[in-house]
C-alpha cells in the first residue's frame, strides 16, 4: 500500500489522504501474469527498451510494470511505508516518498529515458535536498537530481 500526501513534507504520515492509496503486488511474476495474450506478447516483442514502443497499450503496461517493480525493491530493501505526491492540478506527480536521514527523498521511475519534470519542479522546494529518477539511463548527477539504473534501486 502507498498512500498519497497532500503536501511533500516531512513527516508524511502527517499528510496522508485517508482513502486515497495505491497497490502495487508483492510479486511482480503475479502482476505479469494477470496481463492478456497481447501485452505478454508486445513485453516480449519488445527488444528496445530505450525507444518509445509504437503501442501505447505497451507503453502504458511498461510504466506500470516498471512502478510495481520499483515498490516491490523498496519494500524488500526495508522501506515499508511507501507514499505518492499528486498535486490538485495534477501537473506533479511522483510516484514514491520516501523519509531518509536528509528528509523526504523523491523517487521518480521511468520505463524509458523521459524527462522528469515532476522531479525537477519538487527539487526547486528548499526543504528537499536531492531526489532520485530510476530509469534505464546511465548514472549521473544534474544539481540535486540523482539519475540511476531501475536495478540499482534495490539498494537504496
Amino acid at each position: 500500500v502507498v498512500n498519497n500526501v497532500s503536501i511533500p513534507e516531512y513527516p508524511l504520515e502527517g499528510f496522508t489522504i485517508d482513502n486515497n492509496f495505491r497497490l502495487y503486488p508483492n510479486d511482480i511474476g503475479f502482476l505479469i501474469c494477470t496481463y492478456g495474450y497481447e501485452i505478454k506478447a508486445a513485453i516480449l516483442a519488445d527488444k528496445t527498451i530505450e525507444k518509445k514502443p509504437d503501442d501505447l497499450v505497451l507503453g502504458t503496461a511498461k510504466g506500470g510494470i516498471y512502478e510495481a517493480l520499483a515498490a516491490e525493491m523498496l519494500t524488500k530493501s526495508g522501506h515499508r511505508n511507501l507514499h505518492f505526491y499528486k498535486s490538485e492540478t495534477g501537473t506533479i506527480e511522483m510516484e514514491f516518498l520516501i523519509e531518509g536521514q536528509d528528509g523526504i527523498i523523491p523517487i521518480e521511475i521511468k520505463a524509458g529515458r523521459n524527462k522528469s519534470r515532476s522531479l525537477s519542479e519538487l527539487l526547486k522546494n528548499n526543504k528537499i535536498k536531492y531526489g532520485y529518477k530510476f530509469s534505464s539511463q546511465n548514472a549521473g548527477i544534474a544539481g540535486k537530481k540523482i539519475t540511476l539504473p531501475l536495478w540499482l534501486l534495490a539498494f537504496l
